[in-house]
């Protein structure tokens, strides 16, 4: 057994998760985190499934929870038509997502995993059979450098996945990227606060689509994100989505923007490795988000739950080779790869998708009453299979498809 803490890289969610099964092995663990606490600067919508959050066995305070959300309504790009889907139960909740976060890592901290907060790792290397990772800590006198090494490194640095980079694995491909920005909205008129709305359209939201979250009777998070090719500014498209459309533009009309977020949506898919010797790749930095909403919280979040586990293995049994370790992909890769890879030519499928493709299609699912036929999908947060085989029970949606079928084709490469 080794006496070598394990090195956690990145203090979100996916890293505390990762860095609670580990310690609640009886393994020491050190996780690493760039900013003064956990959760801050908060970049995600919030809105995550109670099935997901369930899987995760983490809870979660009360004062973290701002709105329950039963259905959804799906706007085509011409604003009017829609398709509207009431699971007529609570399915998903509206999180305030810096006090989720800040909760995992207390049940990390409880179960014994020490927090370094600003400390930013920079450089991986390997020295013989250990990892050691540099970086530097921003303290009251300034930066300074600091250097440690172990035998289990994880990283859950995020989307940019550098530092896993700097030892050859792959990175999530930032083709699929997307820039995203939101505002928190007070003061708004005439909206049920139990659906959420997205839009969807060229003019909207080119690429991925806009959304509407209530997070209170008249409180709201409305979000625009765009294909990284799109010549216009994300900003823009949200200003332009809160003024004009049809549905949207005269519930917030008179509402006052709170706050303004921004960052960038994963829709890459996982990337194809994740193991090496002592190291493990884990939620954005894998690609281990739903490349159809850009949600990384809950199978993100499970995943980094996968690589503590098959960490504190490898430390119970002192072995760190890529073999012993490759358990984790396997075991990912068995729960959630079929999944992944059908939100990925979903994605693909989405973002390459016309104005009027889209169009029809809405009317097409609307025609063919797919709120019903979705009623198999149990998970939403594992809804790719679904939406797939849904289509193939409807004829206006197989219709659909054999006029989209090169479209789709394209989308499975």
């Amino acid at each position: 057994m080794s006496s070598e803490p394990a090195i956690v890289i990145g203090g979100g969610p996916v890293g505390s998760l990762a860095a609670r099964e580990i310690a609640l092995s009886g393994h020491e663990v050190v996780v690493l985190e760039e900013h003064p606490i956990s959760g801050i600067p908060n970049h995600c919508s919030g809105l995550m499934s109670n099935k997901g959050i369930k899987r995760l066995s983490i809870g979660f305070p009360s004062q973290a929870v701002q709105n329950r959300i039963t259905g959804a309504r799906f706007f085509a790009p011409n604003g009017k038509d829609y398709l509207e889907i009431d699971r007529r139960r609570n399915e998903m909740t509206v999180f305030d997502r810096a006090s989720l976060d800040q909760h995992v890592a207390r049940l990390a901290e409880k179960a014994g995993a020490r927090y370094l907060y600003n400390h930013s790792a920079r450089l991986l290397k390997r020295k013989k059979k250990k990892i050691v990772v540099s970086g530097s800590l921003r303290g009251k006198r300034g930066k300074v450098s600091f250097q440690l090494e172990s035998l289990m490194v994880i990283s859950a640095e995020g989307r940019e996945a550098r530092l896993s980079q700097q030892l050859g694995l792959p990175t999530p491909d930032v083709n699929w990227h997307f820039p995203a920005i939101q505002y928190e909205l007070d003061g708004v008129k005439d909206m049920d606060p139990s659906f959420v709305d997205l839009y969807f359209g060229k003019k909207w939201s080119p690429g991925f689509f806009g959304w509407a979250i209530p997070t209170g009777p008249e409180t709201m998070r409305i979000g625009a994100c765009r294909a990284m090719n799109v010549p216009v500014s994300t900003r823009a498209l949200l200003d332009h989505l809160m003024k004009k459309h049809p549905w949207l533009a005269p519930k917030v009309k008179s509402a006052r923007i709170v706050q303004v977020r921004g960052g960038i949506v994963v829709g890459s898919g996982p990337i194809k490795k994740t193991v090496l010797d002592n190291f493990l790749v884990t939620g954005d930095a894998a690609g281990q988000t739903k490349a159809t909403t850009g949600g990384g919280f809950n199978l993100g979040g499970f995943c980094g739950r996968l690589a503590g586990k098959t960490a504190a293995l490898a430390l119970e049994q002192d072995d760190f080779s890529a073999k012993f370790l490759s358990r984790y992909e396997k075991e990912w890769k068995w729960r959630f790869g079929r999944e992944f890879y059908m939100m990925r030519v979903l994605r693909r499928f989405l973002t390459r998708a016309s104005d009027h493709v889209m169009n029809e299609g809405i009317k097409a699912a609307h025609a063919a009453q797919l709120d019903q036929l979705l009623e198999d999908v149990r998970d939403v947060d594992l809804h790719g299979s679904g939406l797939i085989r849904s289509g193939f029970k409807s004829r206006p949606l197989m219709f659909w498809g054999m006029k989209s079928l090169p479209l789709a084709l394209r989308s499975l490469a």
